[in-house]
């Protein structure tokens, strides 16, 4: 499929009479392409993933030919059933593998989504930070870096999002996942290092940033600073919410800035 979606091939530039593939890696207005031409008549082969034939509901198709095994019985009967359907005989041809190749396919496919026990676990190491509460703990608001986890855990984005759904919607309710967010704040003062102080003022959040950055020592540009929003929010007891609004605000007062 990979010259099909090359840009630069020749078979990229208009849609053919006979044959087109249809994958995820083709942009949306191709693959629209695709689908128009082959329900209106105008394209008779279609090479696709099941993506394809879920859409579809074309009564004069003509054969339904798999070149793998299908994932499961239901699914060979629910894509082999998009043939025929205007009551003409349709053809249905399946290559399977006699030495069983098939079958180790699929067990990759279906393994590529299981989670190891020690990914689990630093998962959940990642989402439950030791807090200092002494008695009852309220909860905390803990942000996760989607780049940053898929790249330690080494796991899919879909995998992660199905972990954190199990968390949320077990009966004891271990946490509640918010929507996705910017929690990496910069903020630059042009009048330099003493106006930012001056912010800083009248600013917790400011002010609580400045202190942890000199406390890492991680700051080279005294007339900036950089932070993790939560990290702020937890250190002052603000929800993350509320400093964001606050140093959105810092941008539109008045005075040396």
């Amino acid at each position: 499929f990979q010259d099909w979606t090359n840009p630069d091939s020749k078979c990229n530039k208009r849609l053919s009479s006979v044959a087109e593939p249809y994958h995820a890696g083709l942009s949306a207005t191709r693959r629209k392409q695709v689908q128009r031409a082959f329900m209106a008549g105008e394209l008779r082969i279609v090479i696709a993933t099941v993506a394809f034939g879920m859409g579809i509901n074309k009564p004069d198709i003509r054969a339904v030919i798999h070149f793998n095994m299908p994932k499961s019985f239901e699914s060979y009967v629910q894509e082999v059933g998009r043939a025929g359907r205007d009551g003409l005989p349709a053809h249905c041809h399946l290559f399977l593998d006699f030495e069983g190749r098939d079958k180790n396919e699929l067990r990759r496919h279906i393994h590529a989504n299981s989670v190891d026990r020690h990914v689990i676990r630093k998962l959940l190491q990642h989402i439950f930070v030791p807090c200092s509460c002494v008695e009852t703990c309220p909860g905390h608001e803990v942000a996760l870096s989607v780049d940053e986890t898929v790249r330690s855990l080494d796991l899919p984005q879909e995998n992660i999002q199905t972990m954190l759904c199990y968390l949320e919607l077990d009966a004891n309710s271990y946490i509640r996942v918010l929507p996705l967010a910017y929690t990496h704040c910069k903020i630059l003062s042009y009048k330099g290092e003493r106006a930012l102080k001056l912010a800083a003022n009248n600013s917790p959040p400011l002010a609580m940033a400045i202190a942890l950055a000199q406390r890492r020592a991680s700051q080279t540009n005294r007339n900036r600073v950089d932070f993790p929003v939560v990290e702020v929010a937890a250190a002052i007891g603000w929800d993350s919410g509320l400093v964001k609004s606050h140093l959105k605000n810092l941008e539109w007062q008045k005075g040396d800035r």
